[in-house]
């Protein structure tokens, strides 16, 4: 069996794949999921009874806690437990919408009206962190559908409604374990497990910004 984890969000999430179908688990923790995921991954180990020999876990980008979780959870059960461990983009884990022709644009907001972002389907285009007017930009200059991928985008999606002459739609995403496990069947992982958080940490950024301040006295 393969084993999903998705800590990207404030959604926990947390999926099984047995060759047939897929058994998923989440939470929503907005204090973080430090208490909660070890208690679903438990869950998840006692329904597969043993029988789990790959675990693939979504890198990145979203909450730098919470890819940091994840992460470094999956590389604990990669060793005591004996896993095979993969690594997928959480945007490539929400970007996935059947029967959907159009442009699928899966957004994890990142503060101060900037997106981590990615476009599939009629348009490719690679994962950024960037204001969400640049893919409005991106998306004026085709007549395709979108498709907004994400958890609580409301706001993003009432923009693009107003810039775009073209159908959006808004599919809100949970349990993107499942999502993550998608990816890997389809071949679109890495045995890359370093976090990808696409831009600097507040804390390294804010040190950096006090040392060029101080530098230039």
């Amino acid at each position: 069996m393969i084993l999903g984890i998705d800590t990207s969000t404030s959604v926990c999430s947390v999926a099984l794949w047995d060759g047939e179908k897929f058994i998923e688990w989440e939470d929503k923790n907005p204090t973080g999921h430090s208490s909660i995921l070890m208690p679903l991954v438990k869950k998840a180990m006692d329904f597969a009874g043993g029988n789990v020999d790959t675990l693939v876990v979504s890198r990145g980008p979203g909450s730098f806690t919470g890819v940091r979780i994840g992460v470094s959870t999956a590389l604990g059960l990669q060793f005591s437990e004996k896993l095979n461990v993969y690594s997928v983009s959480s945007l490539q884990a929400r970007s996935y919408l059947d029967g959907f022709d159009g442009i699928r644009l899966p957004i994890i907001d990142a503060r101060r009206e900037r997106v981590y972002g990615a476009c599939y389907g009629a348009m490719e285009y690679e994962e950024i962190n960037a204001p969400f007017v640049h893919f409005l930009d991106l998306l004026k200059d085709t007549n395709e559908p979108v498709a907004l991928l994400g958890e609580s985008i409301e706001h993003f999606y009432d923009m693009a409604t107003k810039a775009l002459t073209q159908e959006v739609t808004l599919v809100e995403t949970r349990a993107m374990a499942k999502g993550a496990i998608r990816a890997y069947l389809e071949g679109k992982f890495s045995t890359d497990l370093h976090p990808v958080y696409l831009r600097e940490v507040e804390a390294v950024r804010r040190r950096k910004e006090k040392e060029d301040a101080d530098s230039g006295d």
